[in-house]
C-alpha cells in the first residue's frame, strides 16, 4: 500500500533565471544516488496540472509545482 506524505507546495512567483531549478528526472536522477535509498525503487509520475507524484519504495511524495520537461 502507498502512503501519501506531506505535500510539497512551491510558489512561481519567487522563480528567478538565477536560481536552480530540477526536472522530475534530474530529482529521480539525485535520488538515486543517496546509500540510504539504494533498496528503494525510485520512479515519478507527471501529471497534466504540473505536479509530480515521487515513489520511493512504497511511499508517495507530491510535488506540486516543478521545473517542465524539456
Amino acid at each position: 500500500m502507498k502512503r501519501l506524505l506531506k505535500p510539497v507546495n512551491t510558489n512561481t512567483e519567487y522563480r528567478s533565471p538565477n536560481k536552480c531549478m530540477f526536472t522530475p528526472a534530474d530529482v529521480q536522477d539525485f535520488l538515486l544516488q543517496i546509500d540510504e535509498l539504494s533498496g528503494y525503487d525510485i520512479s515519478f509520475e507527471n501529471a497534466p496540472d504540473g505536479s509530480v507524484d515521487f515513489l520511493i519504495g512504497n511511499s508517495l511524495y507530491h510535488i506540486a509545482d516543478i521545473a517542465p520537461i524539456v
